[in-house]
């Protein structure tokens, strides 16, 4: 909770958000409260904000990084968040 009122206290001077998500442990529930946050600040105020997304834990033994990608890309797609790799040529 103390980090949830941290992060939303700082809501109004961010331009960007760099949402971090382990690839050995998908989207957790502060990733979707983060994700929350960034819908209701782009609802509000269309194009003042930009998502930026993060796989850390790539280097960790056991990890395949393009099933890892397509994990968390599906997982985004299921909080509504779609990624530049897909449907795009972005880079993830």
């Amino acid at each position: 909770a103390a980090f949830k009122k941290m992060r939303q206290s700082g809501s109004s001077a961010t331009d960007v958000i760099v949402l971090v998500v382990a690839a050995d442990d998908g989207i957790s529930p502060q990733t979707v409260e983060i994700i929350d946050m960034y819908k209701a600040i782009a609802r509000s105020q269309p194009q003042s904000i930009s998502l930026v997304i993060a796989v850390s834990k790539i280097d960790k033994p056991g990890i395949d990084i393009d099933e890892a990608v397509t994990r968390i890309e599906n997982q985004l797609i299921e909080h509504d968040i779609f990624t530049e790799n897909i449907g795009d040529e972005g880079e993830f």
